[in-house]
């Protein structure tokens, strides 16, 4: 008679096909299967693709998009609260950007689901409105407003 032990990471598939868990993995096998929803990741991992989409699309054709950020005292620039986090100035600047956003996001949508809506909306137009306010003159783009916000929510 032997043993078989298994380790939680021996078996590991995306189970999509299980209608009540739309984006989970399973670990282990038989009697020691764990199926682990995933779901809280989703919103976070769209809205880093809709930013690294529109960063794409503003590097490839040169449209110079950060005119579309917030500059402080501008009245044509509140447009900037809301699509300010969306743009960002070069790849280093979105790549500081997105592990933070998509680890504090995610973290928010898991501990708290039904509070992750009005936190992330809350935060975009606080974060956007009090730059507006009280920054420098000068554009500013980018998800840090937002990291920052995420952070004080979590911790």
């Amino acid at each position: 008679m032997h043993a078989e032990y298994y380790l939680p990471v021996k078996v590991l598939h995306l189970a999509s096909m299980n209608k009540s868990k739309t984006f989970s993995i399973s670990i282990g096998k038989g009697a020691n299967q764990e199926v682990i929803d995933l779901n809280f990741m989703l919103k976070p991992l769209l809205l880093l693709g809709i930013i690294w989409v529109i960063f794409g699309i503003d590097r490839y054709f040169g449209l110079d998009l950060y005119e579309f950020g917030v500059y402080p005292h501008r009245w044509q620039s509140l447009l900037g609260v809301l699509m300010s986090p969306l743009l960002h100035g070069d790849l280093n600047h979105i790549a500081n950007n997105s592990l933070p956003l998509f680890i504090l996001l995610s973290a928010i949508y898991f501990f708290y689901p039904r509070k992750a809506a009005p936190v992330l909306y809350i935060s975009w137009l606080l974060s956007g409105v009090f730059v507006w306010f009280f920054a420098r003159e000068s554009y500013h783009i980018g998800a840090s407003g937002l990291i920052y916000a995420f952070a004080s929510f979590v911790f």
